[in-house]
């Protein structure tokens, strides 16, 4: 179940599946990033990564499948969705939960549970449209509109195609704030990530933390940032979200102790 894809200037490989009591907080010790470099490095012929080269570590939570061939095989998620009242469990009349394991998934899993509760007379829904609406920014003028903006707009072509990617025909909105926001249009330092993005983060995608809009912008997605560019969001963030000296400071440390890898890999 091996892959690897470029991403921003690295490579992402993946997965794996464990079981671990540790629960969320759990971060990923030296001995098992060692055991993933060798299936990677055997299974992808003449690679010989190293612990030293690797630049950081996603790992989550999942519901995984209850019936395994054995105590010892390695864990699988779950291969069909749960979609159930919350009575079932205790819970208040009217609440329903969906529980699954992937988010690229979401909107084929929101059909299935939105028709189980119609089925069920818990919900008055129309016939699903998902599979054809689609997704925000994603509409064939909107995508043109946004591309037409982004060349007359004077970004580095590898810019450009970075915030078409990240946010579709949403771009032209990106690029109105670049213009209209004071320091808009300026690169969040050491990375080629606009002010302006920052901006639509908090206006539109409801960020309210430091985490929050490195998530939005997918900085350090391939590996942390430095103290001093997450200082430098944290300080363009005080303004729209009103944080002090103290605040700011407070929020680059919550950053910063994010569960990576042992800091005897860093680079």
């Amino acid at each position: 179940m091996l892959f690897a894809t470029p991403w921003q200037d690295t490579t992402i490989v993946g997965t794996w599946y464990s079981k671990d009591p540790r629960g969320p907080a759990a971060r990923v010790e030296t001995e098992e990033l060692a055991m993933m470099l060798q299936s990677v490095n055997v299974s992808f012929g003449s690679w010989r990564f190293g612990l030293e080269e690797v630049r950081a570590v996603h790992v989550g939570c999942l519901p995984a499948a209850r019936d395994l061939p054995s105590p010892d095989a390695e864990p699988m998620p779950m291969d069909k969705p749960i979609c159930e009242p919350a009575t079932a469990t205790g819970g208040p009349e009217g609440l329903w939960y969906l529980q699954t394991e992937k988010w690229t998934t979401v909107r084929r899993l929101a059909e299935a549970c939105i028709d189980r509760m119609t089925a069920e007379k818990a919900l008055d829904a129309g016939p699903s449209r998902t599979g054809t609406l689609p997704l925000p920014g994603g509409a064939e003028d909107e995508l043109l509109a946004a591309r037409a903006a982004l060349r007359e707009s004077g970004l580095a072509p590898g810019v450009a195609q970075r915030i078409e990617a990240a946010y579709g025909g949403r771009a032209v909105e990106v690029l109105k704030l670049a213009a209209s926001v004071a320091g808009g249009s300026e690169f969040v330092a050491g990375t080629d990530v606009l002010a302006a993005e920052l901006q639509y983060g908090i206006d539109r995608e409801h960020a309210r933390t430091l985490g929050d809009l490195m998530r939005r912008t997918g900085i350090g997605s391939a590996g942390l940032p430095s103290r001093e560019t997450l200082l430098g969001i944290a300080q363009w963030a005080a303004g729209p979200l009103g944080w002090d000296r103290a605040e700011q400071e407070r929020q680059v440390e919550e950053v910063l102790q994010w569960p990576r890898f042992p800091e005897e890999v860093t680079p």
